[in-house]
């Protein structure tokens, strides 16, 4: 039966669009956590601070973009993986202002939530080759819906209720609970 779940998470997960996110949606979103999941090796990259004291809920300060990690790639900066998951995720988002909020003139990127603890088969399904150990960064939806320009998507299935994801036009910068830091991870301490 596992794995009969398994294949339908994965066509769920699949056969979605990310559309603005409605009233309800923001609602669930203010009230609950939204998780985004990495590995500790990029944690250089988007973590801004570590708190000393744990103030309430978070641990640190993150600054996630969709565009994290070093450019290597042969193209543009992008490896053939980092071009395939971009086209293949990136295509299902339902935005008409694909450039709005882009200083460079370039198409924004997009961070991707679960809007709560995402089941096995979510996992799975977004998981696209995270470096290191794995890491879950969590966020209250509040803090994220505290900047009011910031744009939301909501990803909804064509035939069912979608992955439960979250989608944010131009990144999250703000205080965040991580799970796991990397050994050597060097930033400051605030």
């Amino acid at each position: 039966m596992s794995i009969a779940t398994d294949i339908l998470g994965r066509l769920r997960a699949g056969f979605s669009l990310a559309v603005p996110a409605p009233a309800a949606v923001r609602a669930e979103i203010r009230d609950g956590i939204l998780v985004h999941l990495s590995g500790t090796a990029l944690q250089r990259y988007y973590v801004v601070s570590r708190l000393r004291a744990r103030h309430g809920f978070a641990n640190c300060v993150v600054n996630l973009t969709g565009d994290t990690g070093p450019k290597d790639g042969w193209l543009f900066g992008y490896t053939l993986s980092d071009l395939f998951a971009k086209t293949v995720r990136d295509h299902r988002i339902v935005d008409f202002r694909p450039f709005q909020g882009a200083a460079s003139g370039r198409m924004v990127d997009f961070v991707y939530f679960f809007l709560g603890e995402p089941e096995r088969w979510q996992r799975e399904a977004q998981s696209l080759g995270s470096k290191g150990l794995p890491c879950t960064i969590r966020v209250r939806g509040v803090d994220v819906l505290s900047d009011p320009e910031r744009e939301l998507f909501w990803r909804r299935g064509l035939f069912w209720e979608g992955d439960r994801a979250v989608i944010v036009k131009g990144g999250y910068r703000g205080p965040a609970q991580i799970d796991r830091f990397a050994d050597d991870l060097a930033v400051p301490w605030s």
